[in-house]
This record gives C-alpha cells, sequence and structure tokens, in this order.
C-alpha cells in the first residue's frame, strides 16, 4: 500500500511535468553562479524545487530491520511542494534487488556511473550501460526510466591533445562535479594505462579532464595532464569559480576552465621539506591536500596515540599559516553541508555537543544551528539540501538527556537478531535552519512517504 502510494504521488507529479514541457521544467541542476563538488559521493544532488537523493530502501519502508535484511539505495525524488520522497520506480511488484530496478541503479550495473538531474530527465555519465560495454557516453532518461537519447564522446577531440596517436579513453571514476550548466570528470588512456613500463621509467600516462555542457549536449577537452605512470586512478576532482583540478600521488593538477592554463603543484614535496624542517612534527600518519577554493595546503597530522592535528601552508611561500575558523571553513567549502540561499554561501565549519556551525561567506558571521530541537531531537547532520529546504538526520533524546540506542539484540526461534532504528530523517526550510533555531520541522513518515508536522 505505501509503494502503491508512492507511486501513484510519482505518476502524478510527472503527469504534471509533462505538461509543463521543457520550458516549465522542475526538477534542474542548478545554474552557472552554482558549483558543486559534493555529488563526488554521487549521493544526494541539490535540484530546483526539490533533491535527487539516495535513501536506504529499510530508511524508506521501515521504522526498524534486522540484520537479515537486505539494504541497498533507492534514487529518490524530494519534492519540495508535497514534501515528499518519491523512488524512481513504476512497477509495484518491484522489490528493488534487480538491475530492472530503475531506482535502484538506472539500469547501469557497477560503479563506472555519474547522475543528476537536468530538465526533469536523468543524466548519466557512463562507459558501461546495460550491462555492457561503450564508450564514454551521457545517457538521457526520463523519470520513468525510458532512454530518450544519448551522446557519445567524440575520441578525436582527445586525439588532437597527444598527436593523433591510438588512444582507448575510459572513465577513471564514479565522481563529477558540477558548475553551472556543465559536469566535469577525468577519463584515463587506456592503452597507456596498460603498456608495460619499467620501475625506473619516465614515461607518462595520459589523463584528461573533460566537460560535458548539459544544456548543448556537448562534450569539451578541458585540460590535458601527463602524469606518472604509477598513477591510475586520481582520487578527488575538485571545482571552484573557473578551475577544475585532479588530484593524485601527491600532487595537485589544476585546469582555469575558460583559458585553458595549466599548473601543477608537488605539495607532498613541499610538506616533506616542512617536516625537514622541523616545522611540521615528524612521526604518525601525515595526509596532504591542496584546497582550490583558497590555495592553501591542508595537512592533517595523526600522532601515534590518534590524535589529529590540522595544518596550513601556503603554497606559494611554502609556509605555515593560521586561518580563523571562517577562512578554514571557506577552503573546504567542497562539503555537501555548505549551501546557497538568498545568494549568499553558507559554509559548513564542523559540529560541536550543541550546535552545527556555519559562516555567512557573504559577512563572515558565524551561525549556530541548536542540536536539540522539538523537545526530545538532537539533530545528528545533514543528510541533504534542496533548493529551499535543508533535510537533515536526528535522533530521540530519552527523559535522562541521552540518544536512545539505535539496535538492540534480541532472540527469535533461538537465533540472536540484530535489529537497528532506521535513520530519521527531519526537514526545514533554509530560512529556519539559518535562523538556528528549527522552530517548524518536518518529520519523514514512512506510512506516507511524506515529511509532516
Amino acid at each position: 500500500m505505501k509503494k502503491a502510494l508512492k507511486i501513484a504521488l510519482l505518476l502524478l507529479t510527472l503527469a504534471m511535468l509533462a505538461s509543463c514541457g521543457k520550458a516549465g521544467s522542475k526538477y534542474s541542476q542548478f545554474p552557472v553562479e552554482h558549483y558543486n563538488n559534493s555529488i563526488i559521493n554521487n549521493g544526494n544532488i541539490e535540484l530546483t524545487n526539490g533533491a535527487l537523493v539516495n535513501v536506504g530502501v529499510n530508511d524508506l519502508y521501515k521504522e526498524r530491520y534486522s540484520d537479515n535484511d537486505p539494504n541497498f539505495g533507492l534514487n529518490c525524488i524530494f519534492d519540495e511542494e508535497t514534501k515528499t520522497l518519491i523512488p524512481l520506480c513504476f512497477r509495484p511488484e518491484c522489490t528493488h534487488e534487480t538491475e530492472e530496478c530503475f531506482a535502484r541503479n538506472f539500469y547501469l550495473p557497477g560503479y563506472m556511473k555519474s547522475y543528476g538531474i537536468y530538465n526533469d530527465e536523468v543524466f548519466v555519465l557512463t562507459d558501461v550501460f546495460q550491462g555492457s560495454t561503450v564508450d564514454i557516453s551521457v545517457y538521457f532518461l526520463s523519470l520513468d526510466g525510458t532512454v530518450l537519447r544519448k551522446t557519445v564522446l567524440d575520441k578525436k577531440i582527445l586525439e588532437e591533445s597527444v598527436s593523433g596517436e591510438e588512444i582507448t579513453p575510459l572513465l577513471l571514476t564514479a565522481r563529477m562535479v558540477s558548475y553551472g550548466n556543465s559536469i566535469y570528470f577525468t577519463a584515463i588512456d587506456n592503452v597507456d594505462a596498460n603498456k608495460y613500463y619499467p620501475s625506473d621509467s619516465t614515461e607518462t600516462v595520459t589523463h584528461w579532464i573533460i566537460g560535458f555542457d548539459l544544456k548543448n549536449e556537448e562534450f569539451a577537452l578541458v585540460a590535458t595532464f601527463e602524469l606518472p605512470n604509477t598513477v591510475t586512478q586520481p582520487q578527488h576532482l575538485y571545482v571552484a569559480e573557473d578551475r577544475v583540478m585532479m588530484m593524485a600521488e601527491g600532487s595537485s593538477y589544476v585546469a582555469d576552465i575558460s583559458s585553458g592554463e595549466q599548473t601543477v603543484i608537488d605539495h607532498a614535496s613541499i610538506v616533506s621539506d616542512l617536516i625537514d624542517d622541523g616545522k611540521l612534527p615528524r612521526g604518525g600518519k601525515v595526509s596532504a591536500y591542496y584546497r582550490l577554493h583558497k590555495n592553501l595546503i591542508v595537512v592533517e597530522h595523526t600522532d601515534n596515540s590518534l590524535i589529529k592535528k590540522v595544518y596550513y601552508v601556503d603554497p606559494v611561500t611554502k609556509a605555515l599559516v593560521n586561518p580563523g575558523q571562517y577562512e578554514a571553513a571557506a577552503a573546504e567549502n567542497y562539503r555537501r553541508e555548505s549551501f546557497v540561499y538568498n545568494k549568499d554561501l553558507y559554509l559548513y565549519s564542523g559540529m560541536d555537543d550543541d550546535s552545527l556551525i556555519y559562516f555567512s561567506d557573504k559577512t563572515g558571521d558565524k551561525l549556530y544551528v541548536n542540536r536539540r530541537f522539538g523537545g526530545d531531537k538532537l539533530l545528528a547532520g545533514v543528510f541533504a539540501i534542496s533548493e529551499n529546504y535543508v533535510i537533515f538526520s536526528c535522533r530521540n533524546l530519552n527523559s535522562a538527556g541521552t540518544i536512545d540506542p539505535e539496535f538492540e539484540r534480541i532472540t527469535e526461534n533461538g537465533v540472536d537478531v540484530t535489529y537497528y532504528l532506521s535513520k530519521q530523517l527531519a526537514c526545514v526550510s533554509k530560512a529556519d535552519f539559518i535562523d538556528g533555531s528549527l522552530d517548524t520541522p518536518f518529520y519523514f513518515n514512512v506510512e506516507s512517504g511524506t515529511f509532516e508536522q
């Protein structure tokens, strides 16, 4: 009954969309002034009038579940108008466990995919489709899973960057970032990657940063980087203010989207020199990475007692700097908890026992969002952002003011079984969230599939 209700709601929504046509599209990724790094996790994507969110099937349909119950994510639309989570699956008999379930995997088994919604259509960047290997392509599908069209990457634009050599471009990871109407991703020349190179070889492997314009449905080469032949899979991709960057083996490869100007920053060597000079601690575990937004190298040092300390380094002067809390938050605004409201970027700065901490990028003001609300709830973290709402997870507080246990072990038919509480979701308007008091929360009801007061 619950699933049938949600399908009915989705069908109604789709009928409304069909009547609107492209000119009045409801769900779409944000326009030019927004850039988004949080979608590198392929999870929850902010849309106009809602969000594309991935919700565990047990969290969507159950208040608690056992460790014997299958749990997997379903792609859902959060509709702001109805405050409903609508799985993108139309088959009432579907168990969501097979490749035929559109909400389960957008018909793309495996992980080599990035996706989103643009003008009421699902788009999928992939080199595997319906179980078969394909050229790097972007597929467009209706919200019911019907394949509408596809655009295939023309290898000629990449061949020109390597003097017409034979190439086999493949996606590196399932990560993409977005800026305005375009998405950006990385690909590798698989011919180079599969060549044998001696351990002392100075040969390189070709990597590309590629953009896809969702509005014009066109690919474009942003940058070509030659990386050491030991590198096959950069771990991160970031975008900010007309620059895009990938990271691999202690270096950052930065390209200006408009001019194509390229910069390589060897942050691992810089950090190593600072350690040798005694300016950074020796021993323990050090991880360093370059933040695109504020031109800082962020160094995390974990000592042998597992105590972590963060240092910041100017990559130009190679000196330690001490940014304030606001500057540190601005340097890490790839966080999915950050969001835009009324043309101001609200930067997430972390959580303490009492509050989530934000900064206004426009004014630099520090904001606190009280984690305790509704008399018996504790805000546990931000789950997703939509155009006008913040969806967060929360936990129950008991009379002693502590969190109720999230699981219990019981014996059923002589067998010990663990039951877990499903994720509790709530949402408030961004204005209410920024106010810090969470005065008017809507709580997710698994029976109706809606957020209700």
